[in-house]
Order: C-alpha cells, then structure tokens, then sequence
C-alpha cells in the first residue's frame, strides 16, 4: 500500500469514531451471534486478554470492527497464546468453527501488526452486476459526496470489482443520470451485489433457469473473493 493510500485510511478509520470499549470473552459462550444460524453477527478483531499494548495499537485503525479480549477456553479457541498474537472474525462465520475462522486471519507476530491488519482484516472485495441498462458504481466519501466513478455493464460479462475497506459505502445510479439511485452498499464483507435481477425482457430463456444461473455465478463470485490473496 503506498503512503498516500494508507493515510486515507487512517483518517477514514479516525473519522468512523474514537476507540470504543473492547469485550472481553472468558468462554467460547461469550463471543455474540446471531440466531437462529449461531454465525457471528459482527466483525472483530481479537487479542489475548491483558495485552494492552497490542490492543491500544489496534485501536487507531480498527475503524468499525468490534474488538474483544479472549481469554481462558476462548482465547486457546482462537489460539491465543500469547500478545504476539490477533485474529480477525468476520460476520457470518459459523461459531462452532472459531478456530478455523480464526486462522484465515491469523497475526502470528511476523511483521507489523498494522501491515497485516490492512492487508487482511481491512480489505473487502465486492462485486458488482447487473441485468439491466448500464449503471455507473461510486465510491461515497465521507462527506456523502460521490467519487471515483466506475462504468458497470450488463450481464456477467460486465461484472465489476471493487477492492475496498471494511465499513466503506458505494452508491450505484444509472449510468446516464447520477442523481438516480439503483442501490447502496456497505462493504461489511467479501460479497456480490445483483441489481435489476432476470434475464432480458427479449431472453427465451425461462426465468427460473435465469435464476439458477444468476445463484450459480454468485456462488462461484463468492468463492473467487474468498480466495483471493492480498
């Protein structure tokens, strides 16, 4: 990431809000979820409880990320042994597989926390499409202002994606009118936008077979977006 880049984030980061009390998990019980599918319902970042160091570190660029301080049965859950250790949750994993999750996001403690931290807990890839008239995506700064247009196409051919940072917002207008809004998105996690859903008005192609193909292409989007290497 070059100078000028990281500093945007930082100071997206410090405008998102001051640092916010961290929670503290005793027990794999403790870690918050959603019902009734037990997934997590935030994204973390986590320590081992007592590394007040490496905790105060994170909270100058952690942004929306919730924090928690494990220890006990959760910390050795999460493979926190030491304060040369973190890991970064994300919303939607299973709770009945910590350990694993915890592990794609993994700071072992080689090279700087913050490097990783961006690298691998911030970064979000999000992908766009469409099956209706062309589309343009902006970027929304913070002060609501749309920027760094993106041309979106029709059809999985147009598909557009966005590297991005956890808790960044998107807008997406008509490619011929940006004041028309087809849509808004938060980056929260790696994922796929679908506007204007169905195959063309002109298509004989039946819509539930337009349906199976639009779920097999997001399974296979989400699949490449988890498997991408930062």
């Amino acid at each position: 990431m070059s100078t000028s880049a990281r500093a945007l984030v930082l100071l997206l980061h410090a405008l998102g809000g001051g640092a916010r009390a961290w929670e503290v998990w005793r027990d794999t019980a403790d870690v918050p979820v959603a019902a009734p599918q037990n997934r997590l319902d935030r994204n973390w970042v986590v320590v081992r409880d007592g590394c007040d160091a490496l905790r105060d570190e994170l909270d100058g660029y952690r942004g929306s990320r919730e924090g928690a301080a494990a220890s006990g049965v959760a910390a050795a859950a999460l493979g926190l042994e030491t304060c040369g250790a973190a890991v970064c949750l994300s919303i939607g994993a299973p709770a009945a597989l910590l350990g694993a999750a915890a592990d794609l996001r993994r700071w072992s403690g080689e090279g700087p926390v913050e490097a990783w931290y961006l690298a691998d807990c911030d970064s979000i890839e999000l992908g766009f499409i469409t099956y209706g008239a062309p589309a343009t995506v902006w970027w929304l700064a913070p002060d609501g202002s749309k920027q760094q247009p993106r041309p979106l196409r029709p059809r999985e051919e147009g598909t557009l994606w966005v590297s991005s940072r956890l808790g960044h917002a998107f807008v997406v207008t008509a490619a011929d009118d940006r004041e028309k809004e087809l849509g808004r998105f938060v980056a929260v996690h790696d994922a796929i936008h679908v506007l204007e859903k169905g195959g063309p008005p002109t298509s004989r192609t039946p819509a539930s077979e337009w349906a199976k193909r639009e779920r097999r292409l997001s399974e296979h989007e989400r699949s490449r977006a988890r498997n991408v290497k930062r």
